[in-house]
């Protein structure tokens, strides 16, 4: 029967149980976000229009109103031809950035033609590869007259995959809008005399909806609309069209009328079979696990259309996997660290086992209260956390198994209450500068209050409610003790041999004190050394079970060329091993092509070698994207010419190719397609009559067909082009016999000349520039600028004109070395922390000089594996200096409870008994980051880093506790002052 205080701690533990049950189940994991600011891409669509009129039309008044809006910090746009793409980014500060995005581009929008297109904008990054993709067909038996496969993606899909929350931009690839095809008769035009502008400007007359205001009639008003829509293709046709001479006639006597999908801008296919092709980008805060479910909740809702989705890839599902992993590595680790505990302090210490999950439900809560998602990240933090949080167990159930009464009880946590206030104060401390001074990243903030969290929460338990459940009946027995009694001669002799391997290491130690010390500083000044040699790395790496890389070919290439030329080479590709599919999509000379594998087959390395290496006629194939292997960088031209900027370019280019670091360059951009400038003969214009603005009119209606109007319905807007001539496409010599009125060529009356437009025109701040991409290995971004830019700067600039290498990534490298920074104010804390609890100021010094070695450890083990220290290690670094103190705490507590340490005989003494609960903490915080180390997933290399890191850092710890503080001692007999003499150790 238990007692009052164990009943009343019971009620509270069962209180505390039903309400993280509640939050934890409540907060779904959402994987961590992909950014910090609030970004959005704007498109603008004005089909038939060259890229520098959409320059100047488009993007430059765009500029001007995305530059007023207060809290931008970045503005990029593109110009191509009939498409302007603007990137704005703003600081995590600015409000209401959403609205003032939409109105700016409302606001150019309304001064353009009716011909162009509504802008389209959403929240998103500045990259291409989007993070979900898939194919959709119609299915078998469905009529696609009646349920266009445009009109149903374009009208129905598309619109609910923008509404997901976390969704950037959705494109659409392989389809098009459904639209009115008016095409115009020229020799039937010519010979009525009537302009094809003239038919344009009297169907946008007629075929209109109109308000006309309202009357009122007694007490109410009754509004008045004018319909003169036709009411169907066939009465169009019937419309009647006034020629000059006044006669009427209908429109189906100058041409004819086609229902069909807009030629797609992209040819789409799977596996060489037709497709159309819709993909999400991720917004600039998006959560891959949250959207990823989101457009699984759509597709369910997308079931009763006719189509059929093939999903191509998944990012958000592959988060999902990690999570899972992360998940399983937490649930392993705790049983692990829970069994440990068992052996540790007894089988009959039921709460002792159980203080491991309860940690961990509860911490998980504590978060979930603090407003984190319960992420892959979080959890790793409280896994690694409650691995050296329930030290605290061990360290309670240590001290109370040797209570007889309940006021011994309370005088052994007295006397306790201090080194676990210690303890985990050195860990929370050293996780301030990740999670409060410094850091912008939600991820390493998901980590520091991870560890941190558990770390309080673990603190809490032990002294608030596991001394209740404490069974003093069996204090005789010290913690773990019963485990070896009977045991097999092997284990006592394994056991003798390991306590006389600790004597002689401590001994030893404490007699070559100046050897010991020597060495901890050349281990220091190594991992030291390390870290500066490995450098920093900033790539993120990509998908693993699909590939996406960018196909270029000679600019003017028509769509439809590209597209036989990449399904062969998809062809091939499909014949490699692992590979599940294929999925290209062919543009005016370009072409995207994602690549599907199967992980258990094949790599993402192998995959991305057979596709550079698989030829392509005419083509150069380039991944964007960094791997394990390789990391991209940029170079840009800064300048006011885009022309010139090209040519700088190019010749940079070349210069960077003489370095050993290039592996490859490409230019981020290519010539256009070839151009025909007519110059009109003034003299014989106005002889026959005709202005430069209308023979322009008359060739754009002949070689494009712009929209005319946008024609109303039950559907919504559909467009009306008019094209004024009959064949689909004009090659030279239909263009230089076009008729421009009853008896003038086009021939007669212009001259031509060739050059090449350009293909797109990219301008970031106002200015305008080009830049060209380098591949090297991992490496620190600073050590290729280092290298290239004494090459570069060699090329003469004209005024003005600049050179920057990658700026984001230099930004990011900087950021990533401060993180040095952060690791000294972590050190600089826990010696506050350890000073105050101490009120000594050598004691501290001795527990944190154990730090350096400890990191140094995997510092040195990282650099022999090849690997560079990205995010995920300087945030694992930073984290563990605060654990890797426990074990100098214990260390130290140990000798100053024994008193001045004055001989060999008596620093064996004070260590040796407290050896079980020194190995037993470290232990602890070990196997339980061991599982995470066999995570899988890309997306899971922090976890594994930080497992890693701690598993190293924490097992060098115990060693350099066992080593140096016996060495430190020797040269510093004040650090074994007992408590009576010196303050209190905490």
């Amino acid at each position: 029967m238990l007692s009052d205080k164990p009943k009343r701690a019971l009620a509270v533990l069962l209180s505390m149980l039903l309400v993280s049950v509640a939050l934890v189940l409540r907060k779904q994991d959402g994987g961590p976000s992909t950014d910090q600011d609030p970004a959005y891409v704007i498109t603008l669509r004005h089909y038939g229009v060259e890229g520098r009129e959409m320059e100047r039309t488009v993007a430059i008044p765009l500029e001007d109103t995305l530059s007023a809006i207060p809290g931008m910090i970045h503005l990029a746009t593109t110009s191509e031809q009939g498409k302007v793409r603007a990137f704005v980014r703003f600081s995590g500060a600015a409000s209401a950035s959403y609205e003032a995005v939409r109105d700016a581009a409302q606001r150019v929008y309304e001064t353009l033609p009716p011909s162009a297109q509504r802008p389209e904008l959403a929240s998103s990054q500045d990259r291409r590869i989007p993070v979900w993709s898939a194919a959709v067909f119609l299915k078998d038996g469905q009529s696609s007259a009646d349920r266009s496969l445009g009109s149903l993606l374009e009208r129905v899909v598309k619109p609910l995959f923008e509404r997901i929350d976390g969704a950037g931009e959705v494109e659409l690839a392989g389809t098009g809008l459904p639209e009115l095809l008016i095409t115009l008769d020229e020799k039937a035009c010519a010979a009525r005399g009537i302009e094809a502008w003239q038919v344009a400007r009297q169907l946008a007359e007629q075929d209109v909806l109109l308000p006309a205001g309202k009357i009122a009639e007694a007490d109410r008003d009754i509004i008045i609309t004018v319909d003169g829509r036709s009411a169907s293709t066939q009465e169009l046709l019937r419309a009647p069209i006034m020629l000059p001479s006044g006669q009427t006639v209908p429109l189906a006597s100058l041409g004819r009328i086609i229902e069909q999908d807009r030629p797609p801008e992209t040819i789409a296919r799977l596996d060489g079979k037709n497709a159309a092709v819709i993909s999400v980008m991720g917004s600039s805060q998006a959560r891959l696990g949250d959207l990823s479910r989101e457009i699984g909740r759509t597709m369910k809702e997308l079931e009763k259309l006719p189509l059929e989705f093939h999903v191509l890839s998944d990012r958000g599902k592959e988060e999902q996997a990690s999570f899972r992993s992360v998940v399983s590595a937490t649930v392993q680790g705790s049983l692990i660290v829970a069994a440990a505990v068992a052996l540790l302090s007894g089988t009959a210490s039921l709460m002792g086992i159980l203080s491991v999950p309860l940690i961990m439900l509860f911490s998980a809560a504590f978060l979930v209260l603090l407003g984190f998602s319960l992420d892959r990240l979080s959890l790793a933090g409280l896994a690694c956390g409650v691995g050296a949080a329930v030290d605290n167990t061990i360290l309670v159930m240590e001290r109370l198994h040797g209570s007889s009464t309940s006021a011994e009880k309370q005088a052994a946590l007295r006397l306790l209450s201090p080194s676990l206030f210690a303890s985990v104060g050195t860990t929370v401390v050293a996780l301030i500068p990740l999670a409060l001074l410094g850091s912008d990243s939600a991820i390493v903030r998901s980590i520091a209050w991870g560890i941190g969290a558990s770390s309080l929460v673990a603190l809490i338990f032990s002294v608030q409610l596991l001394p209740a459940f404490v069974d003093l009946k069996d204090s005789s027995k010290a913690p773990g003790r019963h485990w070896f009694k009977g045991q097999h001669h092997v284990w006592k002799a394994l056991k003798r041999r390991g306590i006389r391997l600790f004597g002689w290491l401590v001994i030893h130690s404490f007699k070559m004190s100046p050897a010991v010390i020597i060495l901890t500083i050349i281990l220091s000044a190594g991992g030291i050394g390390a870290l500066l040699i490995s450098g920093a790395d900033v790539a993120s790496l990509p998908s693993e079970d699909s590939v996406y890389a960018q196909i270029e070919f000679e600019g003017g290439l028509v769509a439809e060329r590209v597209d036989e030329l990449v399904s062969e080479y998809a062809a091939t590709l499909r014949n490699g091993r692992g590979i599940r599919a294929v999925q290209t999509s062919a543009r005016t000379a370009s072409a995207s092509v994602l690549i599907s594998f199967d992980p258990k087959q094949t790599t993402v390395d192998a995959v991305r070698e057979l596709a550079r290496s698989n030829p392509i006629y005419g083509g150069f194939v380039y991944i964007p994207e960094a791997s394990a292997q390789d990391r991209i960088w940029t170079v840009t031209v800064y300048g006011d010419d885009d022309e010139l900027c090209r040519s700088l370019v190019r010749s940079l280019a070349r210069r960077a190719q003489a370095s050993q670091l290039v592996r490859e360059t490409v230019l981020n951009f290519k010539d256009g397609s070839q151009r025909l400038l007519l110059y009109g003969d003034h003299e014989r214009m106005a002889a026959q009559g005709l202005s430069a603005s209308l023979m322009a009119d008359t060739l754009r209606r002949a070689v494009f067909g712009p929209v005319i109007y946008k024609r109303l319905d039950e559907k919504g807007e559909t467009d009306v082009r008019l094209r004024f001539a009959t064949v689909p496409y004009l090659d030279r010599e239909a263009l230089y016999r076009l008729p421009l009125g009853p008896s003038i060529q086009t021939d007669s009356v212009v001259q031509v000349r060739e050059d090449r437009a350009p293909s797109s025109i990219r301008r970031e701040n106002r200015r305008r520039v080009a830049s060209f991409s380098i591949r090297t290995k991992p490496m620190d971004p600073r050590t290729v600028r280092d290298e290239l830019m004494p090459l570069l700067r060699k090329e003469s600039l004209p005024p003005g004109y600049t050179i920057e290498f990658d700026r984001d990534a230099i930004e990011a490298a900087e950021k990533l070395s401060r993180m040095g920074l952060y690791f000294l104010l972590a050190l600089i804390f826990c010696f506050m922390m350890i000073a105050g609890f101490t009120e000594s100021f050598r004691a501290p010094l001795a527990i944190l000089a154990v730090v350096p070695p400890s990191l140094a450890f995997p510092a040195i083990v990282f650099l022999l594996a090849g690997q560079s220290v990205n995010l995920a290690l300087a945030c694992a670094f930073v984290a563990v200096s605060g654990i890797a103190v426990n074990a100098a705490v214990l260390s130290v507590e140990a000798l100053r409870e024994r008193g001045p340490i004055t001989s060999s005989h008596s620093l064996y003494k004070a260590l040796r008994q407290r050896l079980s609960t020194l190995l037993a903490t470290g232990l602890t915080t070990v196997v339980g980051a061991l599982p995470f180390l066999f995570t899988s997933g890309a997306g899971n290399q922090m976890v594994r880093s930080l497992a890693l890191v701690t598993s190293l850092g924490v097992s060098a710890s115990c060693i350099a506790s066992l080593t140096l503080i016996p060495a430190l001692v020797r040269l510093w007999p004040g650090i074994s002052i007992p408590f009576s003499e010196q303050g209190v150790l905490s």
